[in-house]
């Protein structure tokens, strides 16, 4: 819970944080991930040295607003925000950018590769380390989550581990503070926030994190045509929490019948082809369908990178 007083505490609170971090280290950086929480640490930090490098870890599989948003921010803040590679396993399924095979959508023409965070996982710290840098600004907050209040338990907004700063100026920030400050500020925020909004989401559950970590019933509301092309894609992974039955299986079935009803009326028009009076919903593979062409995929389809 945030502590108590007004968002004017909250804020000097978090100025004098930023400012004993900038004292402490001379190279830190800001870790944008194009949400709400780092969008304001950045704000903060800039009032007091614009110069602060970003960084984002680019995850490949993103809602196509929240890709977009990333493009106008490197278009506004140039070399200052640098685009590297994400990586980790999501879900225990998903890696970014894969080597060896087609990638979900072409990466950022300025996204650095790193090799080294491909098959694990990389923590703030070790990619300041790895990358140069001495210290890193966080948007955590205590509010966020029961696991997040327990890991900033203790923190008192600066934290040092294997010889990096740690810094989370918001660690105490509620949801509430963090909205009313990009309002106030006039801050532009990803459009994706609104989308979920609409779909029945609560500011406070609203993540922007990679789309394995998504719900599914949101994907199907706000974005059913690229939610069905990550069924094709990538089969039942989408579930809803707390049921045993993947959320997804009415718009697999929906894809299922459309599919075989196409290979029915193609048999009998040719009078030929194997299975053409057994052709049934049950016997497609989600792997081995085409989108029935009433669903446009628009940006949202697969693509090849050039060159890969």
């Amino acid at each position: 819970m945030p502590t108590p007083g007004t968002l004017c505490d909250r804020v000097s609170q978090a100025m004098a944080i930023i400012e004993r971090a900038l004292a402490y280290r001379q190279r830190p950086y800001i870790a944008f991930s194009g949400g709400k929480d780092s969008l304001v640490v950045a704000h903060l930090v800039s009032r007091v040295d614009g110069s602060v490098p970003m960084v984002y870890c680019d995850d490949e599989l993103l809602y196509p607003e929240h890709v977009e948003y990333i493009e106008a921010a490197k278009a506004q803040f140039g070399d200052r925000l640098r685009i590297v590679q994400g990586g980790g396993l999501h879900r225990q399924w998903f890696r970014p950018w894969k080597p060896g095979i087609e990638w979900w959508r072409p990466p950022h023409r300025d996204m650095e590769v790193l090799p080294w965070v491909s098959e694990r996982n990389v923590s703030p710290g070790e990619l300041a380390s790895r990358l140069g840098y001495t210290g890193v600004f966080l948007g955590l907050r205590r509010a966020e989550s029961v696991r997040r209040a327990g890991i900033l338990a203790t923190s008192t907004g600066l934290d040092w581990l294997n010889g990096i700063l740690y810094c989370n100026p918001l660690v105490d920030w509620s949801d509430a503070d963090v909205w009313d400050w990009v309002h106030e500020h006039g801050l532009g925020y990803c459009p994706v926030y609104d989308r979920l909004a609409e779909v029945g989401v609560s500011r406070h559950h609203a993540r922007l994190g990679p789309l394995p970590l998504s719900d599914g019933r949101h994907l199907w509301k706000g974005w059913p045509d690229l939610y069905l092309g990550l069924l094709k894609r990538y089969g039942r992974r989408w579930t809803v929490p707390g049921r045993r039955r993947p959320h997804d299986m009415d718009a697999l079935t929906w894809l299922d019948l459309q599919e075989a009803l196409s290979a029915i009326h193609s048999c009998q028009a040719t009078g030929s082809g194997p299975g053409a009076a057994e052709a049934s919903p049950r016997s497609w593979n989600v792997h081995h369908m085409e989108l029935p062409k009433r669903v446009t995929t628009g940006t949202h389809c697969l693509r090849q990178v050039p060159g890969s």
